[in-house]
């Protein structure tokens, strides 16, 4: 028996979030086009039953619903590019390089996790991490991961979640654990 739904053939799910019991989210890429150099994505929503679609010019990578400021479902792009969705609206956000630290020049992002129902928190290649403090608004926390006798090319930050913004965990190469307490990342 073929489970595969037609909706989806050609397409590649990334990633997807349960925002309600009938809201979720999908990430997508379409195969041929990403084999071409393409890296737009296609988003996908399940309102109540009801499939919507939507893309974005921009490589998403991961995606979360986070409560700070105010609720909404973000987006996240491998070059920092970010959609929020909610309230009746999607808009792009500033990206996160307009904290003064263009993830661009770190290499790609990989995960976004709204943490213990508050603030979005971001990671990716080089130990990066930051986290939304406001709409459109990103602060860089990474300076206390720079450290360590591994070349800072040779690391990433794969995955980030947490019980608190005081106790923060996030995975990447090599066996990397670290712990994020609001202030200081130890690994």
């Amino acid at each position: 028996m073929d489970t595969r739904d037609p909706r989806f053939s050609g397409l590649s799910i990334g990633t997807g979030v349960v925002r309600y019991s009938d809201l979720s989210y999908l990430i997508t890429t379409n195969d041929a086009a990403a084999g071409e150099g393409y890296t737009d994505s296609l988003l996908f929503s399940l309102d109540r039953g009801n499939w919507g679609a939507g893309t974005v010019e921009w490589l998403a990578c991961s995606g979360t619903v986070c409560h700070v400021p105010t609720e909404r479902y973000l987006v996240l792009g491998t070059d920092g590019s970010v959609q929020a969705s909610g309230g009746g609206a999607v808009k792009e956000e500033a990206p996160i390089a307009s904290c003064g630290v263009d993830p661009r020049n770190r290499g790609p992002l990989r995960e976004v996790r709204g943490i213990a129902k508050g603030r979005a928190y971001a990671v990716g290649t080089c130990r990066q991490a930051y986290v939304r403090d406001g709409e459109g608004q990103w602060k860089c926390v990474d300076w206390s991961a720079q450290v360590g006798d591994t070349p800072i090319i040779d690391t990433s930050f794969e995955s980030i979640d947490g019980f608190s913004e005081q106790e923060i965990y996030t995975v990447g190469w090599e066996g990397e654990i670290w712990k994020y307490d609001g202030a200081e990342s130890t690994g």
